[in-house]
């Protein structure tokens, strides 16, 4: 039996979607935490002319270079 989305009543497609949205959630977080490691990683590896250039001092960036990817 072949069933269109729009046959279904509103109720069945939201219910549907909600997996699909978690999927895309969590994959969205995946991203967030793995950029804000790589961010991390580059703060660690500027000198001290590009650090003022960006407006932070060295201690500022060791001290986030130093958080858990899971913290923001």
């Amino acid at each position: 039996m072949n069933v269109h989305p729009t046959d279904l009543p509103v109720a069945a497609t939201q219910q549907e979607r909600r997996p699909l949205e978690r999927v895309i959630g969590f994959a969205a977080d995946v991203f967030h935490i793995l950029s804000r490691r790589q961010q991390r990683r580059e703060l660690r590896e500027l000198d001290d002319r590009q650090l003022h250039d960006v407006g932070i001092t060295r201690a500022q960036a060791e001290r986030e270079s130093r958080k858990p990817f899971w913290k923001s």
